[in-house]
């Protein structure tokens, strides 16, 4: 018995995934392990079935409030092929109408809050501080907090996307945190600041249809990331 970190209360905890396990055995139209690269020294590279979890964070309740959120994620997000927003082609935004903002809002602040009281190794760069309790109370609230915790996604032009770490980051001077998940990557306002304007369009909003940015993979600054801490982790046998 351990006191589960979402309800407070004294009970049995599960082994909870911080990042949904969909979002990690799924690639492309087969699913197959994911090989977990570190930049740690003496990191060892594994081959991951079912991604991270922690048995440390949530009762078998609280997991399951989480799981509907991570099951509306990746039935109409990761499983669906975006359509054209009008006047904006494919190459650059696409829109899924069948997800609820509501519940992607909520499924991006769950797995950031995940992250933050997780003490696993993956996640040791996330501590949200203040905005644990703030993020916690918007996804148990009717209607998220669309405007504090302002949300946007972007994808990459390919299926299968190594995992980084969740890190964070900086645009016009307003801090994010940037979880990797498959193709997606999903940015939280973690600032007081508002979010920069020429993100509002994509902003993830109970008035508007879920949108994405998309960005060629080719070329970009996680695919050099990843191909120096290939280069730096010993090659296991399973490469």
């Amino acid at each position: 018995m351990a006191v589960c970190k979402r309800c407070g209360e004294d009970k049995k905890l599960i082994g909870a995934h911080v990042i949904p396990r969909g979002f990690w055995t799924y690639t492309g139209a087969q699913a197959k392990p994911l090989a977990v690269l570190g930049s740690r020294s003496g990191w060892i590279p594994k081959r991951s079935q079912i991604g991270e979890y922690d048995s440390e964070i949530l009762c078998k309740s609280c997991d399951q409030c989480f799981g509907l959120f991570d099951q509306h994620a990746t039935e109409n997000l990761l499983r669906q092929v975006g359509q054209e927003i009008p006047g904006i082609p494919l190459h650059i935004g696409r829109q899924y109408p069948q997800a609820a903002a509501s519940s992607i809002h909520k499924f991006i602040a769950s797995v950031a809050w995940r992250a933050s009281v997780s003490k696993r190794d993956y996640f040791n760069r996330v501590s949200l501080g203040p905005y644990e309790s703030m993020i916690l109370a918007s996804i148990d609230s009717e209607r998220p907090n669309f405007e504090s915790l302002s949300a946007f996604i972007s994808e990459f032009d390919v299926d299968e996307v190594p995992f980084l770490n969740p890190q964070y980051s900086s645009m016009d001077s307003v801090k994010f945190l940037v979880i990797f998940a498959a193709r997606f990557t999903f940015y939280l306002k973690v600032d007081k600041r508002p979010l920069p304007s020429y993100f509002d369009a994509f902003r993830i909003d109970a008035s508007r249809t879920v949108k994405t940015v998309v960005r060629r993979w080719e070329g970009s600054k996680q695919l050099d990331a990843v191909r120096h801490l290939a280069r730096s982790n010993p090659k296991p046998s399973f490469w």
